[in-house]
């Protein structure tokens, strides 16, 4: 009787193991699905802000917008770390998403590059990314740590002030 309680007792450990294991690995990849959208997100912000930056004449404006690129720097480097953390490395948006963005960015400066144009321009991009990383974040809040959901929200944050600094331009 006392080798089927010990048997009993191992198994059950082991199962124990395992459900903790596997509610590890789900937590870990919904983690990591968010973190890698949010990742992109900040990395597509950046991209537009590279291509943009240089073009810009107004010095006041330029300096809003490496502002928001260094703001943009800052997060990425978080969000990677986190990433790292979980023993994965960062996607990268060097996609062909980010490629059409850069080649869509540069027709329409060619055709208007005032800061009004460039500011609605941005902030139709900040709208973009605060969908993306809301559905994202809807999709797996119940699934995530809390330091992948907040890093979620501190980029959804950023990008509702960046919209409020452009919103002077309009």
């Amino acid at each position: 009787m006392k080798n089927i309680s010990a048997e009993n007792a191992i198994n059950s450990k082991a199962i124990n193991s395992k459900l903790k294991t596997d509610e590890k690995e789900n937590e870990n990849k919904a983690d990591l699905t968010l973190l890698n959208e949010i990742h992109k997100t900040a990395e597509l912000g950046k991209l537009s802000l590279e291509t943009i930056i240089n073009k810009i004449k107004d010095v006041p404006f330029k300096n809003v917008l490496l502002s928001e690129y260094q703001s943009y720097d800052a997060m990425t480097s978080k969000i990677s770390i986190a990433i790292t953390e979980l023993n994965k490395t960062p996607k990268s948006s060097a996609t062909a998403k980010a490629s059409a963005m850069k080649t869509t960015i540069k027709i329409k400066l060619a055709f208007n590059d005032s800061p009004a144009h460039i500011a609605d321009m941005l902030i139709k991009g900040n709208n973009m990314g605060i969908i993306t990383i809301n559905k994202r974040l809807n999709e797996l809040k119940d699934d995530c740590t809390n330091k992948s959901t907040e890093l979620a929200k501190d980029l959804l944050e950023l990008e509702q002030k960046q919209i409020d600094e452009l919103k002077v331009y309009l």
